[in-house]
């Protein structure tokens, strides 16, 4: 799958401290930040909300249960974060690159992510509802416990993937090729309709069998 990678144009400027440009960015109402290369930031419970980031370099940061609901983030790249518990409901996400990090028990609802790649990324427990995957390449990726629902997926591939608990209520995975993937104890709706179109191998048939009540010997 082509998938257009951050449009990361140089010079960017390195930021150790990220805290006081957000406060400053705030105290002189701009909600947009671009061409930087933010290093090892580090922060709890801090809104972010309806920030825009433009050409941006998230490396080594720690952010935890901080609020980028409504934000943007446009040719952003995100190396080696943990971003646990934050928000990023309502958001847009384009030609964003994700590795190496964990985005344990954030919530996307409602975000639209087009054109990613993301490879050796957590997302348990993340909340993905209604929300819009269009054109995304996902490697080495563990979604065990998160909430793909009611999402509209377009141009999606899986590679070594882990599905465990997986809720994808009503989001339809057809076409979607799961072979190469870890599944088991997927939730879906009592017709099961989400499945019909996905590609399984004979293995994981055997365990998505046990939703429709099936034994196999």
């Amino acid at each position: 799958m082509n998938i257009k990678p951050p449009q990361l144009a140089p010079p960017l400027t390195e930021v150790c401290e990220f805290l006081p440009l957000l406060r400053r960015s705030t105290e002189e109402s701009r909600d947009e930040l671009e061409q930087l290369h933010i290093c090892r930031a580090d922060l709890s419970d801090e809104d972010i909300s309806a920030v825009s980031f433009y050409n941006v370099i998230f490396e080594s940061c720690s952010f935890s249960r901080c609020s980028f609901r409504k934000g943007s983030f446009i040719d952003v790249e995100f190396r080696n974060c943990l971003m646990s518990n934050c928000e990023f409901d309502d958001g847009y996400f384009s030609r964003c690159r994700f590795s190496s990090g964990k985005w344990l028990g954030s919530s996307f609802i409602r975000t639209s992510l087009k054109q990613i790649s993301a490879q050796d990324c957590s997302f348990q427990y993340a909340n993905f509802d209604q929300s819009l995957l269009d054109g995304a390449l996902l490697s080495e990726c563990d979604f065990s416990d998160a909430n793909i629902t009611r999402c509209r997926l377009k141009l999606l591939q899986f590679q070594q993937c882990i599905f465990v608990n997986t809720s994808f209520f009503q989001t339809a995975l057809r076409g979607l090729d799961f072979t190469d993937s870890q599944v088991s104890r997927l939730m879906v709706s009592d017709q099961h309709t989400e499945l019909a179109g996905a590609c399984f191998d004979l293995f994981q048939a055997a365990e998505l069998a046990k939703l429709l009540g099936i034994i196999i010997r």
